[in-house]
């Protein structure tokens, strides 16, 4: 009985994805990646932003937490005209 008739042995693959006749064609070992202009172009720009909006954010939070501290202690009072002028002037706005 022969075995090879029940399991066939399989082919080489060549890189085009059909059964090679020569086992000496190796399919490819690594894949590679290129981008284009204008993915890097769009990387940069990207960073860029990102470094922006993360160079504020140390400032802000110095902000938050010292209005924090002064609404904590009591000392942070906004006068009533002056929340109402915003309100006005965002409903208008």
């Amino acid at each position: 009985m022969r075995i090879n008739d029940i399991f066939p042995i399989p082919q080489p693959i060549s890189a085009n994805g059909r059964v090679s006749k020569n086992p000496s064609v190796k399919a490819p070992t690594k894949d590679e990646y290129a981008p284009s202009d204008s993915a890097k172009d769009y990387h940069t720009a990207m960073k860029a932003l990102q470094n922006l909006q993360n160079s504020g954010a140390a400032e802000r939070q110095d902000l938050i937490d010292n209005i924090k501290s002064r609404i904590a202690v009591g000392d942070y009072i906004i006068p009533a005209d002056a929340v109402a002028a915003r309100i006005v002037a965002r409903l208008d706005g």
